[in-house]
């Protein structure tokens, strides 16, 4: 789906560039520095529009409505979700990124989601998550407990959610799932 939605998105994304004001040279390690985290901060608003919108919260859904966090759930999306997704990069294309080099910066950031959805890795020392997005973040952001509800939207930082009041640490445990389950 990642890989569809990817190749739709492309030429769109190819079209954008050819009106932005410069180009950005990606290969350099500056440069590949700014767009991951370029990419990283937009996820941070993408993720949180997928809990804060109704339409969003529908393509979000599917995602965290499992009762289990293990690595399946990272892969839990709809197709929705990954078109929302890949839509709210744009801005790194305007600003003077090659499509190519965005999509190919997302799809490596789609890959780090991996890591934080599991519940086998006990907290980290603080040094750690002080600054990067934790499988004990990224539990809190599953947890439907009430103290939980809209945390950590992150992706690979958890930066923003402390930058924009939406970090919790992990304090009680967790409880996954939706707060209104589906019936079917």
């Amino acid at each position: 789906v990642n890989i569809a939605v990817a190749l739709a998105v492309l030429p769109l994304f190819g079209k954008l560039g050819a009106v932005a004001p410069w180009t950005l040279d990606a290969s350099s390690l500056l440069a590949m520095v700014g767009l991951f985290l370029g990419v990283d901060f937009l996820f941070y608003w993408f993720h949180r529009f997928g809990h804060r919108t109704n339409i969003g919260c529908a393509a979000h859904a599917p995602h965290h409505s499992t009762e289990e966090l293990n690595y399946a759930v990272a892969l839990r999306a709809s197709v929705t979700q990954r078109l929302f997704s890949f839509l709210f990069y744009w801005p790194m294309v305007v600003i003077g990124f090659s499509a190519e080099a965005v999509v190919a910066m997302v799809a490596f950031h789609l890959l780090l989601q991996f890591l934080p959805h599991t519940r086998v890795v006990p907290k980290l020392p603080a040094w750690i998550s002080s600054w990067m997005n934790t499988p004990s973040h990224h539990r809190v952001h599953h947890a439907r407990n009430d103290r939980y509800l809209d945390k950590n939207y992150g992706g690979f930082l958890i930066i923003w959610d402390k930058l924009f009041g939406t970090f919790a640490p992990e304090t009680e445990e967790c409880s996954y799932g939706l707060t209104s389950p589906p019936n079917t």
